[in-house]
């Protein structure tokens, strides 16, 4: 397998972990706004971003109601 056939099949890998919803999500935080509305996610692989919510009381086991 060359270079380009490896980072083909992940590239390939991300978009369909991402159309299955299972982003690889990131914290930023905007500093044009204060408070916890600063606080939102990007996915790293596509870009997506979700807000709404607070990121740092949100875990793993919640997400999939463990």
């Amino acid at each position: 397998m060359d270079d380009r056939t490896i980072r083909a099949a992940y590239r390939l890998r991300s978009r369909l972990l991402c159309r299955c919803g299972r982003h690889m999500w990131a914290t930023r935080r905007n500093p044009e706004v204060g408070g916890s509305a600063a606080l939102y996610e990007t996915c790293r692989r596509c870009g997506t971003e979700r807000t709404g919510r607070d990121p740092a009381s949100a875990t793993r086991a919640g997400w999939f109601g463990a």
